[in-house]
């Protein structure tokens, strides 16, 4: 046992570091191109769907059957929606390619098999696509709107926030477990910290947003992330803890995979994205 958590300890130093160069060469790549063009963006949100999506069907499905494949075009093309569609047609268009991928998805395995437990695999198709785009979308909307820079900012600075102030934190001092049946690392100590940090992140790049968004909306952001992001978490953790794995994937060292990355960000862009359309409008 001491040699077990004495290794556990020389471990976690190497896994910061690789979680700290990563984020240091990605991040300006990223902000780059969100800034630069709307187009950009969602090309780069459709590759993340896309990626997600592949690693979802590969931890549920072993293999990449065909229908895993039709999700995954699927998953792809919806982020895209939003910066290619009129927006009279968005809603018409991402009904078509989730409609269109169920039908597509139960015929395959009625023609192709297997058919015995074909109504799971149908339903997990369905569910993976949802799961890794729809977030995604919701990004890819926020980008493409008015003051679409600083929206987009909204989630991802808050999410990142949220998400480092909780590992960190919970790394130092974590007592208190969150969830330890879904996420043992998760505790209550890093769950403030993010929700503080979020709400900072939010009151810090205020000047940077539109002036619509006073202190009070600043805030109210900031909790909305601090409170769906570790819950996005949590599910995507749930998924893992279901079919035994540690990270949904090795794209990113020390990170996991692309769902281990943006899990917080599919839970808190479809909110943001409601309010946006439905209260902060000016």
């Amino acid at each position: 046992m001491a040699s077990e958590e004495s290794t556990e300890v020389r471990r976690r130093p190497g896994e910061i570091g690789k979680r700290i160069a990563v984020a240091v060469l990605m991040l300006p790549l990223v902000a780059l191109i969100l800034v630069w063009d709307a187009g950009a963006s969602a090309v780069l949100f459709s590759a993340a769907a896309a990626i997600g999506c592949w690693e979802y069907y590969r931890l549920v499905f072993g293999t990449m059957p065909l229908a895993a494949w039709l999700g995954l075009v699927a998953a792809a093309a919806i982020p895209l929606v939003p910066a290619l569609v009129a927006p009279d047609q968005v809603g018409a268009v991402l009904f078509a390619i989730v409609g269109a991928t169920s039908m597509l998805t139960w015929t395959t395995h009625l023609f192709g098999g297997p058919r015995p437990i074909a109504p799971e695999r149908a339903g997990h198709i369905t569910a993976g696509l949802l799961f890794c785009s729809v977030g995604l979308a919701a990004l890819s909307a926020l980008r493409t709107g008015k003051d679409g820079v600083a929206w987009t900012a909204v989630v991802l600075v808050s999410c990142w926030a949220n998400d480092s102030a909780a590992y960190f934190v919970g790394r130092a001092i974590g007592r208190f477990k969150l969830c330890v049946a879904v996420s043992p690392g998760k505790t209550w100590e890093g769950f403030l910290a993010g929700l503080c940090a979020g709400i900072s992140a939010m009151l810090l790049m205020r000047h940077f947003l539109p002036r619509y968004l006073g202190i009070d909306a600043c805030v109210a952001l900031g909790a909305l992330s601090g409170l769906l992001g570790p819950l996005g978490d949590l599910c995507k953790s749930m998924l893992k803890r279901a079919y035994h794995v540690k990270d949904t994937g090795r794209l990113f060292p020390g990170h996991g995979g692309i769902l281990d990355r943006i899990d917080a960000i599919l839970f808190v862009a479809p909110a943001v994205w409601l309010l946006r359309t439905t209260v902060f409008h000016p």
